[in-house]
């Protein structure tokens, strides 16, 4: 794969190889909703938390995904 990222903008073989796979994580891969990080950041914070590595100043209000700047 290294091979194909060296080449890729360089040959049009190396992006016909590269095609399908790009075109597959397109269709699988999208933005998470918000509560799917909602849930991601109270796992993270749990961890953190079981480890004694949380930071009390660590926000967990929930704002809206395009006003965090």
């Amino acid at each position: 794969m290294k091979f194909l990222a060296r080449n890729y903008e360089k040959h049009t073989w190396a992006r016909i190889l590269v095609a399908p796979g790009l075109t597959l994580q397109k269709l699988t891969t999208r933005e998470p909703e918000l509560d799917m990080l909602e849930v991601s950041i109270a796992a993270l914070q749990a961890v953190l938390e079981s480890e004694g590595l949380a930071e009390n100043s660590v926000q967990t209000e929930s704002v809206p995904y395009a006003e965090q700047g």
